[in-house]
């Protein structure tokens, strides 16, 4: 036997109809609406609802989208002006033009035009994009509340809205928290970036974006240029930062000197050593008399690293601070480039390094 059926769910159409128009209970026609796989049915239920909220709530309930008619969401629209539910609507049928330029007729809430233009849209999937007309509307509403622009600029990351945003906006008036907000937002293109990192004097917030490993070079090395703190340079040259950014932090150094003690401090690690060597011999003659003890304080600590690999690895990162080529010597340390073949046959090159005539 089989499970029974409810008159409204027939396969005769005719009958379904007439199921239907027996039916007053408002809670029912709601449940038939979200529930009932024929589109004949649900727009007949629909549109014995009285109740406007339960409209609203049944247009908005993804369990019906599918069905749904865009006469009876427009016809909806015509009977509200209740401006946040109108951009709800916006919000969910934002691929259909007719919907949403009814709806965005009757919108002139700031906030709600705003959130309109935040909207996230794929536009080269559709032809009509609500943001945009959403966004020109928004335009020509005098005094437009601050925080509405600041929101804008920090959350529209589309590259053709965000672009409208910034010719309309005047970005000198712009507080300095807004563009930390900006650059924090990776979802921005770079160059938008990088234009609000060279509108920011923050200290902390430069250093802390040249400290993130998953910056772009771009973004990293821009933020290095608005550093001047010595104590952030400082950070950022002995960290592991992107070698440029290290490079040109030490560069903006005003007094190298305060790195020696990383050096010549038997406690600090070989590799710190290293990169504090790098900056000050970045900036100092390589045949001076500073430059012999850096490198021989750096070879003291080499020398004691157990494993040949890891020695190795270092001693050839020493190579590279002291600009060294093939056949080359300085303070002591000497780089030979020798061809090798390996078990395939295959030749390949390797560093052959000596530390005062001695292979290490």
């Amino acid at each position: 036997m089989g499970l029974f059926k409810q008159a409204w769910e027939n396969k005769n159409p005719d009958s379904r109809m007439k199921a239907i128009a027996k039916i007053t209970d408002q809670t029912l026609l709601a449940q038939i609406v979200l529930t009932s796989k024929h589109v004949d049915v649900v727009k007949a239920a629909f549109l014995k609802i009285d109740n406007l909220a339960v409209k609203k709530d049944l247009l908005l309930n993804s369990n019906g989208i599918q069905a749904w008619s865009q006469a009876l969401v427009l016809d909806f629209i015509d009977q509200t002006d209740h401006e946040t539910t109108l951009y709800e609507l916006i919000a969910i049928y934002k691929e259909f033009e007719q919907i949403c330029r009814a709806a965005l007729e009757k919108i002139n809430d700031q906030t709600a035009l705003a959130n309109i233009v935040k909207l996230r849209l794929t536009r080269y999937l559709f032809s009509y994009d609500v943001r945009i007309e959403a966004l020109e509307k928004l335009m020509k509403i005098k005094d437009v509340k601050q925080e509405i622009l600041h929101d804008l600029l920090i959350d529209v990351t589309d590259g053709l809205l965000a672009g409208k945003i910034r010719k309309w906006i005047d970005l000198e008036k712009i507080p300095e928290t807004v563009f930390i907000q900006i650059a924090s937002n990776k979802s921005h293109d770079w160059p938008v970036r990088i234009d609000a990192i060279d509108r920011i004097k923050n200290q902390d917030f430069l250093l802390h974006v040249v400290m993130d490993r998953v910056e772009t070079r771009e973004t990293t090395c821009r933020a290095v240029r608005r550093l001047y703190s010595q104590e952030a340079l400082m950070q950022v040259v002995l960290s592991d930062a992107d070698t440029d950014a290290r490079n040109y932090a030490a560069q903006k150094l005003k007094h190298t000197d305060e790195l020696l003690p990383y050096i010549f401090d038997e406690s600090r690690t070989a590799l710190l050593s290293m990169r504090a060597a790098q900056a000050i011999l970045s900036r100092t003659p390589l045949d001076n008399e500073t430059g012999q003890r850096i490198v021989d304080a750096i070879t003291r600590k080499l020398l004691l690293i157990p494993n040949y690999s890891n020695r190795k690895g270092y001693f050839d990162y020493l190579c590279q601070i002291l600009q060294l080529s093939d056949g080359q010597e300085r303070f002591g340390i000497k780089l030979e480039i020798i061809e090798l073949i390996d078990g395939d046959g295959n030749e390949y090159l390797d560093n052959r390094i000596f530390c005062n005539g001695n292979e290490i």
